[in-house]
């Protein structure tokens, strides 16, 4: 699968870069996620048949979407179809979130689809003020260029809404120029500033010049080895106190003695494929994650040489208890698309039925239910002795504080709050069975 990106699009316009980048990143995970061949193409353009405004259209030869559906895709935790939901993954809320993030910004969402065919969507927005020439495509790629003070007028929004922290700052280092274009392109897209080297000892440099926050490593590289590299860098960082994020992104064959060895230095591993692309992008987003001050932590999608024994979760049985079906649907989503099977309840009183008659590995236990609660679940199944070793992670939309004891003390193993990170969910998941 192909990544393009076509600017025709040559001025600064001025508006809300974190929210455009988040409307682009969405519709982007989308593609990748349902582009299996062909490309997905990022067109950036000003529309001249009639109202003043720019387009961002974000174009794939995908698995496209029904007539009958395109209506309903933007409402919340709605996909074209459970099946699709269950296949590919995902809580089918980027769209609904998009659509709101264009109404705030005096935009529109317009999508072309046709089943087996592909999709484009389409972010229409106001061009408030154009000038000054943008001479790269990365730039506008990265969407737009921030004004603090006009956009509070432009575009209505509130002074608060309005992050105003330097963006991020991501070393790639990358021999393949086009790769380069297409790393830079969905980084800054998602609030990264970039620099970019095509080879490793330049690179380094780069590294030792700049306040770099993650970095992007391809191992083949054309001057020195890759892995050679890899322990310089991580020695540059001990020397200067630094713990910066470093994901690999390569096409070489790495075996299983180098790939232990490359662990100790590097966050994450992933191969370049054809679908390669969007676990980049999450594991960029991540990166952000973690400076946004939200919880550290390491994704266990590492290569695709121990992704199955990493991720592999079938012949797995997992419960789910909670009252919203919604909430069900979009965990079991997650986990079903490692190879778990779920079993569903919808209170503590049904969930205990279902243990009489089925053996589980790992219970997602919800507090706040009616009939019987989260709390007295647990302690019933802790107080059981055919059921009370198997581990159970509570989920609940409070995160008040001594929640978690609460949790503890009732006997759950681990707790995660709504709205649930699915990436620290698998991790905590897969955690948790090996222990079982």
């Amino acid at each position: 699968m192909q990544f393009i990106c076509e600017d025709k699009f040559k001025d600064t316009i001025y508006g809300d870069k974190e929210k455009i980048s988040q409307v682009l990143k969405n519709f982007l995970s989308n593609s990748f996620k349902f582009t299996e061949n062909g490309s997905v193409k990022l067109k950036i353009e000003e529309n001249t048949k009639g109202d003043n405004s720019i387009v961002f259209s974000v174009i794939d030869t995908g698995i496209g979407i029904s007539k009958e559906h395109l209506d309903t895709i933007f409402d919340e935790f709605h996909q074209a179809d459970g099946s699709i939901s269950r296949k590919y993954g995902g809580t089918g809320l980027g769209l609904s979130i998009s659509t709101k993030l264009c109404d705030l910004m005096k935009g529109k969402i317009n999508v072309i689809s046709e089943v087996d065919m592909g999709s484009t969507f389409s972010l229409h927005l106001p061009i408030i003020v154009q000038e000054h020439s943008i001479s790269s495509l990365e730039e506008v790629a990265a969407t737009s260029t921030i004004m603090n003070n006009e956009v509070q007028h432009i575009i209505n929004v509130q002074e608060n809404e309005i992050k105003k922290e330097k963006n991020k700052q991501l070393l790639i280092i990358e021999d393949d120029k086009t790769l380069i274009d297409s790393i830079k392109a969905i980084s800054e897209g998602i609030g990264f500033q970039t620099v970019t080297s095509n080879n490793g000892n330049e690179g380094f440099k780069l590294l030792k010049e700049n306040d770099v926050d993650g970095i992007v490593l391809d191992l083949g590289l054309p001057d020195v080895g890759g892995i050679e590299l890899l322990k310089k860098i991580n020695l540059e960082l001990k020397q200067r106190k630094l713990s910066i994020p470093v994901v690999i992104y390569t096409g070489m064959q790495i075996n299983k003695e180098q790939e232990k060895e490359i662990k100790l230095y590097a966050d994450s591993i992933i191969i370049k494929t054809t679908n390669s692309f969007e676990r980049l992008l999450d594991e960029l987003t991540l990166i952000l994650h973690k400076f946004n001050g939200e919880k550290e932590y390491k994704n266990i999608i590492t290569s695709k040489i121990n992704k199955d024994r990493a991720l592999n979760l079938e012949n797995k049985k997992i419960l789910i208890v909670d009252d919203d079906s919604r909430n069900i649907f979009v965990l079991a989503a997650a986990l079903e698309e490692y190879g778990a099977e779920i079993i569903e309840a919808e209170n503590g009183k049904i969930a205990l039925d279902e243990l009489q008659n089925e053996t589980c590995d790992l219970i997602l236990m919800d507090i706040m239910m009616p009939v019987m609660n989260g709390y007295d679940t647990i302690k019933a199944i802790r107080n059981n002795d055919s059921m009370k070793d198997i581990p159970i992670i509570a989920t609940t939309a409070k995160s008040l504080k001594g929640d978690r004891e609460k949790c503890m003390e009732a006997g759950a193993n681990d707790y995660i709050s709504k709205p649930i990170d699915y990436d620290v969910l698998i991790t905590l998941v897969k955690a948790w069975i090996n222990k079982a």
